[in-house]
């Protein structure tokens, strides 16, 4: 192995560890209280917004802008499975300042509208079972399986 493709490795390492870095960051952060802008990403990396963008990319297989708006409508789609909140809520706390806009790209992703979505993921009283626990039978529905 030369110098040249050992160095290039070396920096392969560096760029997808980062990236991996501000995947996680904005998977754990899927409120989106936090800045998500490219620019804010990028400085959290150290590069600049060009070339921040142009490793995402490359590493992750997706715009950074997709990736993120990806995470924001996944959360929401848990959010409308496993809670009572209603749908301008979750658009509101996954970032998106119109419920309407919301709506779009949530339908535009799934294929489904979100009040459809949560209607045919909100579990019916018939789906609860019993359960054994220590020793009492109880009653535990399927919500978030």
């Amino acid at each position: 192995m030369n110098v040249n493709s050992l160095c290039k490795e070396v920096t392969q390492r560096k760029y997808e560890a980062r990236i991996a870095s501000i995947c996680l960051f904005i998977d754990t952060h899927c409120d989106f209280e936090n800045d998500m802008s490219i620019p804010c990403l990028a400085k959290q990396c150290g590069w600049t917004p060009f070339h921040f963008h142009r490793v995402f990319r490359a590493v992750v297989g997706e715009p950074v802008g997709h990736y993120v708006r990806r995470k924001r409508l996944e959360y929401a789609a848990t959010f409308l499975t496993c809670s009572g909140a209603c749908i301008d809520d979750i658009a509101e706390r996954v970032g998106y300042e119109s419920a309407c806009v919301f709506a779009r790209a949530f339908k535009k992703m799934f294929g489904i509208s979100p009040g459809a979505f949560k209607q045919l993921r909100r579990p019916a009283i018939s789906d609860a079972r019993p359960m054994q626990l220590g020793g009492k039978t109880s009653q535990r529905s399927k919500i978030c399986h």
